[in-house]
C-alpha cells in the first residue's frame, strides 16, 4: 500500500495499491516496486501501513487518522471502532444458534417420518440426542439474551478451548495407522453459537481425540 501526499508532505491525499490514474501518463506503474523510497518520496509517494485493525463484526470503523513519518517515508493509518447495535448482534447470534440446532436435528427427520408411516421405530438414542441438542439450544438462547456488553458477545463467539489429540503414526511397512501415546495440544477459539456438546451417536469417533476443554 502507498500514500500520495501533498507537496510539503503534511497531508494525505490518497491511499492506493496501484498508481493513481492521474499519474499514469507521467510515470510507469512499475515505479511502485522498482523505485527506492527516496525516489518515490520525491514525487510525494510514501509507504502506507495500517496501525491497527477493527473487527467489523462488532464495530463500525471510522475514517483513518494519519501519522506521517517524513524521515522514513511512512504513513500510518489508525482507526477507531464504534460499537455496533448490540440488540441486532444478539439477534444474529440467536439466529446462528437456531440454525445450528435445526441442522443437527433435521438430518434425522426422515427417521421420524419413517416411523409415522408404519416403518422402523425412531431409535431412542437419536431421540435423546435431538432432545439434548434442543436443550442446549434453549440454554444458548438464554445466555445470549442475558448479555448486555459487547465484550460478552465477543467472548461468546470466540471462546478459548484447549484440544488434546493423540499423535498419528503410520507404519512404514504396511501403512497401518496407530495413535499415541504421545499427544499434542491445540489451542482453539470456538463460536459457542454453533458448538454443541451433545454427542451424535451415529458420528464416527475421531481415534485421535483425547479432550476438548474450555479454558
Amino acid at each position: 500500500m502507498k500514500a500520495l501526499l501533498n507537496t510539503d508532505h503534511t497531508e494525505v491525499l490518497q491511499v492506493f495499491r496501484s498508481l493513481p490514474k492521474n499519474m499514469r501518463s507521467k510515470y510507469p506503474a512499475q515505479i511502485l516496486t522498482k523505485w527506492t523510497d527516496e525516489e518515490l518520496a520525491a514525487i510525494h509517494i510514501f509507504n502506507y501501513v495500517d496501525g491497527n485493525s477493527i473487527n467489523n463484526r462488532y464495530y463500525d470503523t471510522s475514517n483513518p487518522t494519519y501519522t506521517i513519518d517524513a524521515v522514513n517515508y511512512i504513513v500510518t493509518g489508525t482507526y477507531t471502532g464504534t460499537d455496533r447495535d448490540i440488540t441486532e448482534l444478539k439477534q444474529s447470534m440467536v439466529d446462528k444458534v437456531l440454525s445450528a440446532c435445526a441442522t443437527l436435528c433435521k438430518k434425522y427427520d426422515w427417521m421420524n417420518h419413517r416411523e409415522s408411516d408404519g416403518g422402523t421405530a425412531f431409535p431412542q438414542n437419536i431421540k435423546d440426542y435431538r432432545n439434548a441438542v434442543r436443550a442446549e439450544n434453549n440454554i444458548k438462547e438464554a445466555e445470549i439474551n442475558a448479555m448486555t456488553t459487547m465484550s460478552e458477545l465477543i467472548a461468546y463467539e470466540n471462546t478459548a478451548f484447549t484440544g488434546t489429540h493423540y499423535v498419528q503414526h503410520v507404519d512404514s511397512i504396511d501403512s497401518t495407522i496407530t495413535y499415541g501415546p504421545e499427544t499434542i495440544v491445540i489451542p482453539r477459539n470456538i463460536d459457542l453459537c454453533i458448538h454443541y456438546d451433545a454427542i451424535d451417536p451415529n458420528v464416527e469417533v475421531d481415534p485421535s481425540f483425547v479432550s476438548l476443554i474450555k479454558d
